[in-house]
């Protein structure tokens, strides 16, 4: 299913290698040329054995950089006796070359100017095996350390991750998606494999066990290493090593990921998804079953979800790519499979508004189709997603399942009863949202927010030292990060804490806002003066599989817009919702 020649796509793959490849090289390059052997010196130099030394020479190098700041160093020559034996060294510590990574370097010039002025002996560290190697100071710097690893280390993986795209893609001459060359028309989806569909979860655990794995490499030893400096932490500067916490705590996380993604492949990474009608259609049905490779328990519910997502390209002031998706459609049922031969089969049918896109080969912008099913099982969650090829067309399916028409309206009208909260009272009809509406991505939203804007406020307040943070880039650290955590506290503080209550009579449509059980907001609205009744997307959020779309209800009248109803889940809800409004009130 390829618009894309085999040339064309060979030559797009080497190309992205070789894009991945400097990232890659610069990575290790500088990993293995300066991160490795400082931390190798100063493994060396815990053995080393010290003496009385002669300081000859200092001085605090500063180096002005371009946009203004100044990193600095230490030069210092000094002459000490081994076995009597005078040797000199110019080498001041385990650390090379200019920073300005908190205030060491002013730091040790002081000391030396104790030093001469009050005529005190150095205390030189030198290898007894080679004592031509020798140090003032031989402690690690972790807070530089631990810079250097990171800035080295997602260099290498963003390089390896490219380079391992560029290079599986080689052998990959079709596939659904594929991406038309620079410059060239995307030609229509190709719609003649009739194969069955695998999920998209094969393969990607090796590569989150890749990445979980290259991360913790660096992470544990780091954070192991500098127990010791964290416990010795003096100036308000110094608490950025703590930092360093959070990189074995994201490399744990990283490896459950990989462990999850390991057991869904084992489980269910061989199952197949079979079509019928194949492809699906766009204003007819979209059917099927799914044969999944493991038995489910006989009591588990399985929820499938057909989706019609938009994809499009984002590119940065810096022309960097970002990918970002959006639901535009999405319907959901459930049922229960049947076991067959050791195996699951587990059916599904959706009817498909016309209105709707067929799939489009991947551009920078199209549309594509998803199915997803998901379970509650003991030990590990069912949770499979399948690319599917829709087109336009009226087929309808020849899969019957008993009850389905039925089930599912039933379901809408339950879901419809749980989202309006709908209150007949003589002429008037009343609706109100509920409490605690989409908790889950408020919660994420607040505690995102609350990160954003504390991590705002104290890069603003917080002394970091000399050089470290100029005021301009403090400010842009508060009002960007403290300004947008600020708006996602509130956002994810406001949702569930609120509730709107609308009243619809024969006149007019009265409306009310509530906040944790205080009025804040009414109004009332005269129904000739409505002229439009209509669904919006409000929000959206997604735990990383699942996309879900919030919507509201909101008329149209002399003065603007506004919402009376609120947090419908998913376009199909919303659309009955509109229905049940325009019957049952006189809203057009």
């Amino acid at each position: 299913m390829s618009v894309v020649t085999r040339k064309q796509k060979r030559r797009r793959n080497v190309l992205v290698m070789l894009f991945g490849l400097p990232f890659l090289g610069f990575g290790v390059g500088f990993g293995y040329f300066k991160v490795w052997p400082e931390f190798s010196y100063w493994l060396d130099a815990r053995s080393w054995q010290y003496t009385e030394g002669q300081l000859l020479s200092y001085r605090l190098n500063t180096a002005k950089g371009s946009e203004g700041g100044s990193t600095y160093s230490i030069s210092a020559r000094f002459r000490f006796e081994v076995s009597g034996h005078i040797y000199e060294s110019s080498r001041y510590g385990i650390h090379t070359g200019n920073d300005n990574i908190g205030n060491y370097h002013q730091q040790q010039y002081q000391r030396l100017q104790r030093i001469e002025r009050d005529q005190l002996p150095l205390t030189v560290w030198y290898d007894p095996a080679d004592p031509n190697q020798a140090v003032v100071d031989r402690d690690l710097r972790w807070g530089l350390m631990l810079m250097q690893a990171v800035f080295a280390v997602v260099f290498a993986l963003v390089g390896l991750v490219v380079v391992i795209v560029g290079w599986f893609g080689k052998a990959q001459s079709t596939g659904v998606g594929a991406e038309p060359m620079a410059g060239e028309m995307a030609a229509p989806f190709d719609f003649s494999d009739r194969q069955p569909i695998s999920p998209s979860v094969t393969g990607q655990h090796w590569m989150m066990w890749l990445f979980a794995t290259l991360w913790n490499l660096i992470a544990f030893p780091a954070c192991f290493a500098a127990m010791d400096e964290i416990s010795r932490i003096q100036k308000t500067e110094d608490y950025l090593l703590l930092l360093i916490l959070l990189f074995p705590l994201v490399g744990v996380f990283l490896v459950w990921q990989a462990i999850k993604g390991s057991i869904l492949y084992v489980r269910y990474g061989k199952s197949l998804l079979r079509l019928d009608p194949n492809p699906g259609q766009a204003g007819g049905q979209v059917g099927g079953d799914i044969e999944l490779s493991k038995p489910l328990p006989l009591d588990a519910q399985c929820e499938i979800r057909l989706e019609c997502q938009h994809s499009y390209e984002t590119r940065n002031s810096k022309g960097h790519k970002r990918i970002s998706t959006s639901v535009s459609w999405q319907d959901s049922i459930t049922v229960r499979g049947r076991r067959e031969a050791g195996k699951t089969r587990v059916q599904f049918l959706f009817d498909v508004p016309a209105d709707l896109p067929a799939t489009q080969p991947k551009s920078t912008d199209w549309h594509h189709w998803q199915l997803h099913i998901c379970a509650d099982i003991p030990g590990l969650d069912l949770a499979l997603d399948f690319e599917l090829p829709v087109q336009k067309g009226e087929a309808k399916s020849r899969i019957r399942i008993p009850g389905h028409a039925r089930q599912q309206q039933l379901q809408r009208s339950q879901q419809l009863a749980q989202v309006l909260n709908v209150e007949q009272r003589g002429d008037t009809l009343f609706m109100h949202s509920r409490y605690g509406r989409e908790l889950a991505g408020s919660v994420m939203a607040a505690l995102f927010g609350a990160i954003f804007f504390g991590v705002g406020v104290g890069i603003g307040v917080v002394d970091m030292g000399a050089g470290l943070l100029e005021w301009p880039v403090k400010l842009l650290f508060c009002t960007v990060f403290g300004g947008i955590g600020l708006l996602l506290l509130l956002a994810g503080i406001a949702t569930p804490t609120t509730r709107l209550e609308t009243a619809i009579d024969r006149h007019s449509v009265h409306v009310r806002r509530w906040f944790l059980g205080k009025l804040v907001y009414q109004k009332s609205i005269a129904l000739d003066g409505v002229s439009q009744l209509e669904t919006h997307k409000k929000s959206s959020n997604s735990n990383g599989k699942h996309m879900q779309n919030w919507f509201e209800i909101r008329l149209q009248h002399n003065t603007g817009k506004q919402p009376i109803a609120e947090s419908i889940p998913g376009r199909v809800l919303a659309d009955e919702a509109l229905a049940f409004l325009r019957n049952n009130t006189g809203l057009p």
